[in-house]
């Protein structure tokens, strides 16, 4: 414990360097939003420049120790090249302003903003990049261990792993690394006696690095000045080179500079190289491609459009809807046919759209709402072992639920052991029906998501909304169970389609059918679609 406060006292002992006075604009206003991870909900920046792409490039940026969101925007200036080069930036939000630079906590943070990103903005998931200053830098060269697979390239600066931890090279990644020669905080010289267990140099873990992933340490280019366009030497780059898995590892030292992610156009603009690096790298992942609808008998299917007449705007019989503060404060449950409950409850509308019933899912003055099936008599979820898909429509409610994106969960688990056999997180929802239900349903989002069951039983259905006062509308809630008459062998997708199967490794390179391991499987289906899969050979 003691060596943990120590690390983290010293980190917080900031000698920040007094920024050079440069100016700087952006065209358009950061967003602060949020993503739920596990049963947690963290906290971001997002930068969207204007008119950004489909399958645009992707920078997550991360904040020192005792730093902030903010605090990382401001001092790197992302917003500034991606206005230019039309990039999607995130700045997330550590857990009381630190990192978890060993665990799988904010790991899984950083992998739950690469999927929401890809979902919601349609980022190009092969031009994922990831840079960090100061702790963030740590937490950079732990994400090179965890999601070296899915990262295109990596840029620490002003950090390494003050415990001096050996490389884990998952795939040979390309880093940019930037630091000080006078930093005093990580310290370029290294520091035997910090309470981690000692460091060794700055260029000498770069180095170790460089040769843990295949690069020529013994025959470096070593570049001075650094722009070699500068008319005076302020910084020095050392590139190490991998000609056949075609990365390089360089350092970028800054002569004499403390603790600082440089924005000095004299010494150098950290942020413009870090870009300028990562820009030349992108992975070639295979392409995922959403699940078709099932073929096979419906098993479940919501009863709302039956229950309208029951329970008018109520709780159709067989659901539970319960609004609750997250303090346990105060709650309002509404269950099992409760009729004209008011606040989250059905809504008919004109048929012959999307749906014709569907439930308003809000929170409303509450932290959050949770509509879930199964747990009443003669209302019971029950499947049996085999693959099922739950599909379902998603819309939003109004203006300020669109404009504010409000996502939702929806899981499976069974009541007697509690295992999750399905949890799909921060889902989202498309058209707008603007409060009125007097209307055709148009536009809704189509969520499928394929799930299996091994333990025939009673099992619970819910949906989960954190966000007071957003509101979406569910409708056309389905379960089926998957046609596999015709068998399932280990070169199909699964039993909503069979098809040619090809093997790649994680770093989306071909392999061969036979390679054992964690591999991805992708599918080309007889109707030209592809479905791919991570899946564990024996």
């Amino acid at each position: 414990m003691k060596r943990t406060t120590f690390l983290l006292c010293l980190l917080c002992a900031f000698c920040m360097q007094a920024l050079a006075a440069v100016e700087h604009n952006y065209k358009q206003q950061p967003q602060k939003q949020t993503i739920k991870v596990g049963t947690a909900t963290r906290e971001m920046l997002v930068y969207v420049p204007a008119d950004l792409p489909e399958k645009a490039p992707m920078v997550i940026s991360m904040h020192g120790a005792s730093q902030d969101a903010n605090y990382q925007m401001n001092q790197t200036h992302w917003n500034e090249v991606a206005d230019t080069a039309k990039i999607l930036v995130v700045y997330p939000q550590g857990n009381g302003n630190f990192w978890d630079i060993s665990g799988s906590g904010d790991v899984k943070f950083i992998e739950t903003i690469m999927k929401t990103m890809q979902k919601k903005y349609h980022v190009d998931k092969n031009r994922i990049y990831i840079s960090g200053f100061s702790m963030g830098g740590m937490m950079t060269y732990h994400c090179m261990t965890k999601l070296g697979s899915v990262v295109a390239a990596f840029g620490p600066v002003s950090g390494i792993p003050v415990d001096y931890r050996d490389p884990v090279v998952v795939r040979k990644v390309p880093i940019m690394h930037i630091h000080g020669t006078g930093d005093d905080v990580v310290k370029w010289g290294g520091d035997p006696n910090h309470a981690a267990g000692g460091y060794g140099r700055i260029d000498d873990y770069v180095k170790k690095w460089a040769a843990a992933e295949g690069c020529d340490v013994e025959h470096p280019e070593v570049i001075r000045p650094n722009p070699e366009t500068s008319d005076h030497a302020a910084a020095t780059r050392t590139r190490y080179i991998n000609k056949e898995d075609n990365i390089e590892v360089t350092l970028i030292a800054l002569d004499g500079k403390g603790h600082w992610h440089s924005d000095d156009p004299n010494v150098v603009y950290s942020t413009r190289e870090l870009w300028n690096f990562f820009k030349q790298y992108k992975l070639d992942l295979p392409e995922d491609v959403k699940p078709e609808e099932a073929a096979g008998d419906v098993v479940f299917h919501d009863n709302w459009e039956d229950e309208v007449v029951n329970v008018g705007e109520g709780v159709p019989a067989g659901w539970k809807r319960e609004n609750s503060m997250n303090d346990g404060s105060r709650n309002d449950v509404k269950e099992n046919g409760a009729a004209n409950t008011g606040g989250a409850r059905i809504k008919d509308f004109v048929a012959g759209g999307d749906f014709n019933t569907g439930f308003y899912f809000s929170a409303r003055d509450f932290d959050q709402c949770k509509l879930s099936y199964g747990s009443f008599d003669n209302h019971r979820l029950h499947l049996t072992p085999g693959k099922y898909q739950l599909s379902f429509n998603s819309i939003f409610w109004n203006d300020g639920s669109e404009n504010g994106a409000v996502t939702f969960d929806a899981c499976i688990t069974g009541i007697s052991d509690k295992k999750v056999v399905l949890l799909e997180q921060n889902l989202e929802s498309e058209g707008n029906l603007k409060e009125n239900s007097n209307q055709v349903v148009k536009g809704s989002l189509a969520h499928l998501a394929n799930f299996s069951i091994e333990k025939e039983g009673d099992y619970e259905l819910y949906f989960l909304m954190s966000a007071s006062w957003a509101a979406v509308v569910l409708g056309n809630v389905k379960i089926r169970k998957a046609d596999t008459s015709t068998g399932i062998t280990d070169r199909t997708a699964d039993a909503f389609g069979k098809g040619t199967v090809m093997t790649y490794n994680l770093a989306g390179q071909r392999i061969g059918g036979h390679t054992k391991g964690m591999v991805v499987e992708q599918t080309q289906l007889a109707n030209g679609r592809k479905v791919s899969r991570k899946v564990i050979k024996k």
